[in-house]
């Protein structure tokens, strides 16, 4: 499911990238992960190839040319690991195909890369379709409601139907709560020896997060008992899992299902629902994008029936509007890797132990690529114009063999949710409402977004 016809990174080379004191270079993330990013867009301006600091005694890089970033997640990507001792992530998801390095990240790859087959995919269009019309419906005009609770709860309830065939209302809430709550206390696993610490003491924070876990842990070993005592194939994820075998002939364990599993809420849940929730957000500001939107919606949905996976190619403009939204505020906004092999990146000698960092909060914000970066333009994903834009200068998904391996499941829940919204309904921000980015594993609205939901009149057919 192709977004950009982006060009391909042509060669580049550098002496070196400029220098950075180790507390600028802190101070400057800090910025960041409080939700100033504004610091980081000024960077990108004076420094557009990137940075290199220390941190402490690590070799760090910034790396943000587009030829740079292809030839560390591509090119090169066999030279590097995932640094997953200091990734929150795993802490919940354990090891699995988000958190695992080297030949075993490939060959886990390999193991469920069917499941997300083109065909396996685009037979959940329907699932979403009906779950997103049965959301929508239950609003009411003049109503005052946190959208970015609302797509939580139904992205939590898409996902947990898409894999698991379950439906129930508990199941769903205690997925969607859970998960919310290991995720909001995330950042105190960045540095790996305070997250621990922080976990043998008698907090009221640590409880809550292996009540969670907890939680999670019954409701998934349970679905996984349950589809191996049903045996076959009951059209969800976790079938195709569960019948997924290595070259060996061996199968996953319930630890590994579990683990998998997991990922799979955070990656098809959380991420999905923040980058929903920012672009019905900048849609509140932008009131000719909105009618745009609505008119093309519109247009393809005549007499207001619900979409289809045959109206993906027509939604052009609403695929525009959440490429343009993921590029301001993308769902996911940094990936490390740390070399494990000498090699070189930009012609620079990259040694064993350095870090290398990309994220689109800066690269995103290239004016290099994107004028005037700071403004909501969907019309700059118009095929004669993205075509100019590198391939790796636009990365919510990331890229290489790491590339998000359920990208296909988040464009067409977006679009289609975002078309069921725009056919029955304007939203405007809410008088009370505080909008504030918080940045943890994922890039979500902290106060959430609080709207007023206004019914669009019927059309006549």
């Amino acid at each position: 499911m192709s977004t950009t016809t982006a060009t391909p990174e042509k060669p580049v080379t550098v002496q070196a990238l400029p220098r950075m004191g180790q507390l600028d270079f802190l101070r400057l993330m800090a910025q960041g992960f409080r939700g100033n990013f504004a610091p980081l867009h000024e960077a990108v301006k004076k420094y557009p190839q990137g940075i290199e600091t220390r941190i402490v005694r690590q070799r760090c890089i910034l790396m943000n040319e587009p030829a740079g970033i292809e030839e560390l997640l591509v090119r090169n990507q066999r030279c590097y690991h995932r640094r997953t001792r200091s990734t929150p992530l795993k802490v919940f998801t354990g090891e699995s195909v988000l958190t695992l390095s080297g030949e075993p990240h490939l060959r886990q790859r390999k193991l469920i890369q069917p499941a997300f087959h083109k065909s396996r995919i685009d037979a959940y269009a329907d699932t979403m379709a009906t779950l997103g019309e049965q959301c929508a419906a239950r609003w009411r005009d003049g109503d005052t409601f946190d959208m970015h609770e609302q797509l939580t709860a139904l992205t939590a309830r898409i996902i947990t139907k898409t894999m698991f065939s379950s439906d129930i209302e508990d199941d769903v809430r205690i997925v969607g709560e859970a998960i919310d709550t290991c995720l909001s206390r995330s950042g105190r696993y960045v540095v790996p020896a305070v997250g621990k610490m922080l976990d043998l003491l008698p907090l009221r924070s640590t409880r809550l997060i292996k009540h969670s876990l907890g939680e999670l842990d019954a409701v998934i070993y349970r679905f996984i008992r349950d589809h191996r005592r049903a045996g076959g194939d009951l059209d969800d994820l976790l079938s195709m899992l569960i019948a997924a075998r290595y070259d060996d002939g061996s199968a996953l364990t319930d630890r590994q299902l579990r683990d998998e599993s997991m990922t799979l809420f955070l990656a098809g849940h959380e991420t999905t629902a923040s980058a929903l929730s920012w672009t019905l957000y900048l849609l509140t500001q932008h009131a000719d994008v909105a009618e745009r939107l609505r008119a093309e919606v519109d247009h393809v949905l005549q007499g207001g029936r619900s979409p289809k996976l045959d109206d993906m190619q027509a939604l052009d403009y609403t695929r525009r509007v959440f490429t343009e939204s993921m590029r301001m505020f993308p769902p996911v906004c940094g990936v490390d890797r740390e070399a494990v092999t000498p090699n070189t990146v930009l012609g620079m000698d990259i040694r064993v132990g350095d870090l290398l960092i990309v994220t689109p909060l800066v690269t995103h914000y290239d004016p290099r690529w994107y004028p005037e970066p700071e403004r909501f333009d969907p019309d700059r994903w118009l095929p004669e114009r993205a075509e100019s834009v590198p391939k790796h200068a636009y990365i919510p998904f990331g890229g290489g063999a790491r590339r998000c391996i359920g990208e296909r499941f988040a464009w067409m829940e977006g679009i289609l949710l975002l078309a069921i919204f725009a056919r029955d309904w304007t939203f405007e921000l809410a008088p009370d409402a505080r909008i504030q980015a918080r940045l943890n594993i994922t890039l979500r609205p902290s106060n959430g977004v609080r709207v007023i939901a206004r019914r669009r009149p019927m059309k006549a057919t």
